[in-house]
C-alpha cells in the first residue's frame, strides 16, 4: 500500500475510533428488566471496546511503518523545505506589495529642511508643530526583486510538491494479514 493510501487509512480508522459507541450508562424504565439492559449495555460497551481497542493498535501499528516510510523516503525534509518556503514567502509578499518607497537623498535633505523652517516659525497652535517625518527606507527596485524571488520559491515549492507526491505514490508499507483481516471485520479495507 503506497504511503497516500495508507495515509488515508489512518484517517479512516480514527474516524471509526471516533465514531465508537463507549456508553458507560444505560437507563432503565419503570417496566424494563434491570438485569437484562444492564447485561446487553454491557457487553454492547464491551464489543466497543475491544473494537476501539484493536483499532488503536492497528492504527499505531500504520503509523510507525508510515514514519519510517517517510522518513526513508525522504518526506520529512521534503515538508520541512516546503514550509521554509512558504515562510519566506510569506515575509517577502508584503515587502514586495509595498507603494511607498526610499526618497532620493535630495528628497530627504528638502524634507528636513522644510521640518527646520516649520519649526522655526512661530505657531499659533504649538500642537500642530511637527517634530519629525517618516519615509519608507526600502528602495523601488527592490520590491521588484522580491517579487521575482518570490515567483522563484513558487516554482521550487512547486516541484517540491512534485517530488512529495511521487514519494507518497512510489514508496509503500506493509499491512500485515491481521491488520488487513481486522480491517476487512470492519469495513475500513
Amino acid at each position: 500500500m503506497n504511503l497516500r493510501k495508507a495515509s488515508a487509512l489512518q484517517l479512516a480508522i480514527r474516524e471509526q475510533i471516533a465514531a465508537a459507541d463507549l456508553k458507560t450508562i444505560t437507563t432503565i424504565g419503570r417496566y424494563d428488566s434491570p438485569i437484562e439492559l444492564t447485561q446487553k449495555a454491557l457487553m454492547k460497551f464491551s464489543e466497543e471496546l475491544q473494537k476501539t481497542r484493536a483499532l488503536l493498535t492497528v492504527l499505531y501499528g500504520i503509523r510507525k511503518k508510515l514514519a519510517n516510510a517517510s522518513e526513508a523516503a525522504g518526506v520529512s525534509d521534503l515538508l520541512a523545505e516546503m514550509a521554509h518556503l512558504d515562510k519566506t514567502i510569506e515575509l517577502l509578499k508584503p515587502l514586495s506589495e509595498l507603494k511607498d518607497f526610499a526618497r532620493t537623498n535630495e528628497m530627504l535633505e528638502e524634507a528636513r529642511t522644510d521640518l527646520r523652517k516649520e519649526t522655526t516659525q512661530e505657531a499659533h497652535y504649538p500642537y500642530n508643530k511637527r517634530e519629525s517625518f517618516t519615509v519608507s527606507v526600502i528602495p523601488e527596485a527592490w520590491t521588484t526583486e522580491y517579487k521575482k524571488e518570490i515567483a522563484e520559491l513558487r516554482k521550487k515549492k512547486q516541484a517540491l510538491s512534485e517530488q512529495l507526491l511521487n514519494a507518497n505514490v512510489k514508496n509503500e508499507i506493509k499491512v500485515s494479514e491481521e491488520e488487513e483481516a481486522l480491517l476487512k471485520r470492519y469495513d475500513i479495507l
